[in-house]
């Protein structure tokens, strides 16, 4: 039963001014209290609340609509987390959801709906388990679903694609609220297709956007075959690896014997298949090519390095006989590598300094050697590369990375340029000054 606040009321209305679409299509719904204002201001939507709270659309239907997310979701109330809360103020802009998120409609046909909260409350100095809650409902809305057609889906298809891709293909400096909603809307469609080409499409999209992927695998309906899929991509040559895989391959695995498994870390069976997962990781490794197999053992180094931390289980024997093979696989691989994991290689703790101090030092011999013959490569990648393995030999060899940087002041033909130079030589005094700081200070990184 709703029990909207005196003054306030909801107002519900589909945001692109139509009320038919195809089972697939993308429904986005507005949200807006209305009232006088001195009313509205009275109360505020509550976002963080402690106690339990849920937002639901409410069909007329319910045995031929479907929770996308009801093979995944240990509690209904983490659902508005996947399917779009709503967190504007009372009163403000219209919040727009997509009403997929919340239900699949299984079968066409004329649909009733409308949307309910419990989050609404009275604005009150008093903690928020005393405050006055109510079950707050909009009218209702009335829609049409209509049958799939296979040629539309894919001509949909490939035009999202191709939005989407654009978009991947280029750094975004600044965007339009169109070309922002364009982007949105070309990425919904592809999350509420649930056609085989979709399905694959986001599978193997896992190593760009991988919790926000992973939550579009989760609302599908073809668990099981989202499964072979993944355990197929898991060896495909070009795929790397990281743990937003292993833990969506670990969620499916559960979710198709029928155990749900958001909040689940902490589960003594996801725990257990979670290893069994990572451990085919250990195997797809060799399959795979060069920088796909750099970036998976990132992630294998990384599981050694901080499992406690990210709460999952310790790694195993035949992990630990391996590990050697995959720090030298990796090492080997290091100019394949993006920056971001050349780096993360450079400091300490993921590899053992028993192999790392020689590669840095292998590193700088090599940007040396060049120096001396002929034109080092140009651009501050390269130069902040190998400053960065300079910086972590003074960091972990305090005289030996004094005298390289002593001696590249000195030398006619240097490594670094003067701006490199000078930072390095500005930062390690700092140190000597502060041995207990660790990195260099946020506005003089390397």
């Amino acid at each position: 039963m709703a029990n909207n606040p005196p003054g306030l009321s909801l107002s519900l209305r589909f945001a692109d001014g139509k009320s038919v679409f195809r089972q697939g299509e993308p429904i986005r719904v507005e949200v807006l209290a209305q009232g006088p204002a001195e009313e509205i201001s009275q109360y505020e939507l509550h976002l963080n609340d402690p106690q339990k709270w849920f937002d639901q659309f409410i069909t007329d239907r319910p045995n031929d609509v479907i929770d996308p997310f009801k093979d995944f979701l240990l509690v209904q109330s983490d659902a508005s987390r996947f399917a779009g809360p709503l967190g504007e103020p009372l009163g403000g802009h219209p919040q727009i959801v997509y009403l997929n998120g919340w239900c699949r409609f299984a079968k066409p046909g004329k649909y009733r709906l409308y949307f309910k909260t419990d989050r609404v409350t009275q604005k009150a100095a008093q903690y928020i388990y005393n405050r006055k809650k109510f079950v707050t409902a909009s009218e209702i809305l009335e829609c049409e679903i209509l049958p799939r057609d296979a040629t539309l889906d894919h001509q949909e298809f490939e035009k999202a694609l191709s939005i989407v891709q654009q978009r991947e293909d280029r750094v975004i400096t600044h965007q339009t609220h169109a070309e922002y909603v364009e982007w949105e809307r070309a990425r919904m469609t592809i999350r509420f297709l649930e056609t085989p080409e979709a399905i694959g499409y986001l599978v193997h999209r896992l190593y760009r956007q991988e919790f926000e992927t992973a939550v579009d695998l989760y609302g599908q309906p073809q668990g099981k075959s989202i499964l072979k899929q993944l355990e197929k991509e898991l060896y495909q040559t070009d795929h790397p690896i990281g743990f937003g895989f292993i833990d969506t391959l670990t969620n499916f695995s559960l979710m198709c014997d029928g155990i749900a498994t958001s909040n689940a870390s902490n589960d003594p069976r996801y725990q257990k298949r979670w290893s069994e997962m990572i451990m085919k990781v250990l195997d797809a490794v060799w399959v795979k090519d060069e920088a796909a197999r750099g970036t998976s053992i990132i992630t294998l180094l990384s599981w050694n390095k901080n499992w406690q931390q990210i709460r999952k289980p310790a790694p195993d024997s035949r992990y630990i006989k391996q590990l050697p093979k995959l720090t030298d696989e990796v090492l080997r691989l290091f100019d394949r590598l993006p920056d971001q994991e050349q780096t993360q290689l450079m400091v300490a703790g993921l590899v053992g300094d028993d192999k790392r101090l020689p590669f840095l030092r292998g590193l700088y011999s090599e940007a040396r050697r060049v120096a001396e013959k002929d034109s080092l490569p140009k651009g501050q990648r390269y130069q902040t590369r190998i400053a960065t393995a300079v910086n972590e030999l003074y960091r972990a060899l305090p005289a030996e990375g004094a005298a390289i940087i002593a001696a590249e002041e000195n030398n006619p033909r240097p490594v670094f340029n003067r701006t490199t130079l000078n930072n390095l030589r500005r930062w390690t005094q700092k140190r000597a000054a502060t041995p207990g700081q660790t990195s260099p200070p946020a506005h003089e990184q390397l």
